[in-house]
């Protein structure tokens, strides 16, 4: 049975609607096959793009319903199996590269992380409803600064001229994900502040909404105005700190 484009066998085990979608996108992959044969002025970008524009969509239409079939083996190679004949196609390499490194030389996400990703974010979506927000996202380079207008961030290992100083921090443990605050003027702590987050965040989201966080308590601070505003922001992150600094990063 056949309903609002979902394949629904006896067992609702869904195995056959990820059947059909797997034959459907063969025979699409085959067409742009052929026809990237005859004509050649296919390039990569305009492949990628019948990937993503037309295979993809086809393969996680309804990942929701059917994830949870993606448990069994069986049906995993089947999904692995098309994504792998496209990437052949775009990186015109060998028919004996392995599935992950193909992924890696096209620039995609293996099937099976991008349904079980289009899955969860249809149940945050349903929790949280039009309050989602996309918290890490790729952003397109027209939307980007440009590198002139990259901010520099110092490091330093003191905060002698410092007359504000803000620590920060984030962790994840069994008892949940949170963040803290605190902030010291003139040596003396005048805030602190905790925060909780959903338990599907991981620890470096923690630390950088830490960071976000303060700098964002940073306009509430009550200080004269002839009064020196030199602001320290320290973290225990490395991974925080490079990934501020990185001109490089789209997210």
């Amino acid at each position: 049975m056949k309903y609002l484009g979902i394949v629904i066998d006896d067992k609702f085990q869904l195995s056959q609607h990820i059947r059909h979608a797997v034959d459907k996108c063969a025979k699409l992959v085959f067409s742009i096959s052929k026809s990237a044969k005859i004509h050649w002025e296919h390039k990569h970008e305009a492949l990628v793009t019948n990937y993503k524009e037309s295979i993809l969509p086809l393969l996680l239409y309804g990942a929701p319903v059917w994830i949870d079939a993606l448990r069994y083996e069986y049906n995993r190679p089947k999904y692995i199996r098309v994504q792998r004949l496209m990437n052949i196609l775009i990186a015109k390499v060998y028919l004996t590269t392995s599935s992950e490194a193909l992924c890696i030389f096209v620039g995609t996400i293996p099937i099976i992380i991008k349904a079980e990703e289009a899955a969860k974010r249809y149940e945050i979506w349903k929790e949280h409803g039009a309050n989602i927000q996309n918290i890490d996202r790729e952003v397109g380079l027209n939307q980007c600064p440009h590198p002139a207008d990259f901010i520099n961030i110092p490091e330093t290992n003191g905060y002698d001229d410092q007359n504000i100083r803000i620590y920060t921090d984030g962790s994840k443990g069994e008892g949940g994900v949170g963040a803290g605050v605190l902030i010291f003027v003139n040596n003396k702590r005048i805030a602190r502040h905790k925060f909780r987050l959903n338990h599907k965040c991981y620890n470096n989201e923690a630390e950088q909404l830490a960071i976000v966080k303060a700098l964002d308590l940073i306009n509430y601070l009550e200080i004269a105005n002839n009064k020196p505003r030199t602001i320290g922001v320290y973290t225990d992150s490395r991974f925080t700190i490079d990934y501020l600094k990185n001109a490089s990063n789209h997210n």
